[in-house]
């Protein structure tokens, strides 16, 4: 959006600045998976607007720490930047390194039913499900982070990236078990918008279960699986 607002500003005497431009590409390459075909997750407006930035840049200032960025021209290449910005994101020393509770909270949303008022968490993670329940305390740090942020139902994301295909995953936790069995009942029949497959179910002290999944579908975020998790709750009003 805010590229396509500078598109109206720009002229041969007044082009954008490197750095803006920078910062406007990186979240558009990420988000697109660099447009990969195989992701099939940018659209005909990210490459206007991947296109309309690249022409419409003064490279010739480009920082000094992104100098390494560079192509045949001033210009950025753009599938150096956009792997230097994946490999970043998704560092797995860094996501190793945090605990349970920090990776909850670093990518966190909650929602709340408009007509029920019922409320859940969605917390997106960037490594491998297996890496994430491996996580010692995994359990008692989830059950913390849910009081600390007063939810009765959690659900874990886990999106990774493989040969520039997107993997997901997902994990559902809670106290109220018939809450997290009710939901993960209604998930696994959206095969068309999701395609779960239940991987396993853990039942902590009688008072907490968690259930993994795999996901099929790779386009669907937390901002797709959000009104998803909605619909259930529609479901339970009617």
């Amino acid at each position: 959006l805010i590229a396509e607002r500078m598109k109206t500003l720009s002229t041969s005497e007044n082009p954008y600045r490197s750095d803006l431009s920078l910062a406007l590409l990186g979240p558009i390459l990420l988000d697109t998976v660099n447009m990969s075909p195989e992701a099939q997750k940018g659209t005909e407006r990210d490459q206007v607007a991947i296109d309309t930035l690249v022409k419409n840049t003064d490279w010739s200032d480009l920082p000094d720490q992104a100098v390494f960025l560079r192509g045949d021209s001033d210009a950025p290449d753009l599938t150096k930047f956009y792997e230097y910005l994946r490999d970043s994101k998704f560092d797995p020393a860094f996501w190793n390194d945090l605990s349970v509770i920090d990776c909850l909270r670093l990518d966190y949303k909650r929602f709340q039913h408009e007509a029920s008022g019922n409320i859940f968490g969605a917390s997106s993670v960037l490594l491998p499900m297996k890496s994430f329940v491996s996580k010692k305390d995994l359990a008692s740090e989830i059950k913390q982070y849910m009081e600390m942020a007063d939810i009765p139902l959690l659900a874990v994301l886990s999106m990774t990236v493989v040969d520039d295909t997107p993997k997901r995953e997902m994990l559902l936790a809670g106290k109220d078990t018939a809450l997290v069995d009710s939901m993960a009942s209604f998930l696994l029949q959206q095969n068309d918008m999701l395609g779960l497959t239940e991987v396993s179910t853990e039942n902590i002290k009688d008072d907490f279960v968690v259930r993994q999944f795999t996901q099929a579908n790779a386009r669907a975020s937390r901002k797709q699986t959000a009104p998803i998790m909605f619909q259930f709750y529609d479901q339970q009003e009617n």
